[in-house]
C-alpha cells in the first residue's frame, strides 16, 4: 500500500489484520480518522515507511498507530521508520499485549493529547533514533509485562507539556533518573528495560 491519504474516516484510517503477513505500507498520510490513523491486530511481517497518522480523534483508543492483537492472537515482526505519528487525540504510538519484535526508528513524535509512545505486556521493543517532544503526558511509557526493551539514541524534550514548560539544559544521559521522568517513565512489573544513551533538552 503506498501514496494514498485516508481521512476522515468513521473508524481506523487503515487496518492490518485476518492474519495478514508481509505487507508494506510506504508513503501514506492517514490524518483525521476518527478512531486510529493505524491499527495493527492479527498479523506478522509489517513495515511502515515514510508516513503519517495523525490528528486521530472522535473515540477511543485515538492513536496514531495501535500495534493492539485481538484475544487470542498475536501480532510480531512490525517495523515503523521515518513515519510521523503527531497530533493524536491519545497516544503517537500504543504496543499492546502479546505484540512482539517491535521496532519504530526514526519517526517523529509530537505534539499528541497524551503519551508519546506507550508499551504494555509487550516484547521485544526497540525504540531507537527518534524525536520525542511535546506530547501533552510522558514521552514514553513502559508499562506492566514490558520485556526486552530498548530505548537508545532518541531526542526527548517539552513532555508533559500538560505541566507547563520546563527549562532545562541539554545533556546526554544513559540509563533513567527523575531529571527524565517527563520524557521517560517506568511503571508496573518489568523485565530486561534498557534506557540506553539518549539526549535531553
Amino acid at each position: 500500500m503506498r501514496d494514498l491519504r485516508v481521512s476522515n474516516c468513521t473508524g481506523d484510517g487503515v487496518c492490518i489484520g485476518g492474519a495478514s503477513n508481509d505487507v508494506v505500507i510506504s508513503n501514506i498520510v492517514s490524518t483525521n480518522n476518527r478512531r486510529q490513523g493505524l491499527s495493527i491486530t492479527n498479523c506478522t511481517g509489517i513495515k511502515v515507511y515514510d508516513s503519517e497518522f495523525s490528528y486521530t480523534n472522535g473515540t477511543s483508543p485515538e492513536c496514531g498507530i495501535d500495534i493492539e492483537p485481538d484475544l487470542g492472537y498475536s501480532c510480531s515482526d512490525v517495523w515503523i521508520e521515518n513515519c510521523s505519528l503527531v497530533g493524536n487525540a491519545k497516544y503517537g504510538l500504543n504496543v499492546y499485549k502479546r505484540a512482539s519484535d517491535v521496532t519504530l526508528v526514526r519517526s517523529r513524535v509530537q505534539d499528541n493529547g497524551s503519551c508519546g509512545v506507550v508499551t504494555v505486556g509487550c516484547g521485544p521493543v526497540r525504540i531507537t533514533q527518534n524525536a520525542i517532544h511535546d506530547n501533552s503526558a510522558t514521552g514514553l511509557l513502559v508499562q506492566d509485562g514490558t520485556a526486552h526493551c530498548l530505548t537508545d539514541g532518541n531526542l526527548f524534550y517539552a513532555n508533559y507539556s500538560r505541566l507547563g514548560a520546563v527549562t532545562r539544559s541539554p545533556f546526554t544521559q544513559t540509563g533513567w533518573t527523575a531529571s527524565i521522568e517527563r520524557d521517560i517513565l517506568m511503571r508496573g512489573s518489568l523485565s530486561d528495560v534498557v534506557i540506553g544513551s539518549n539526549d535531553y533538552r
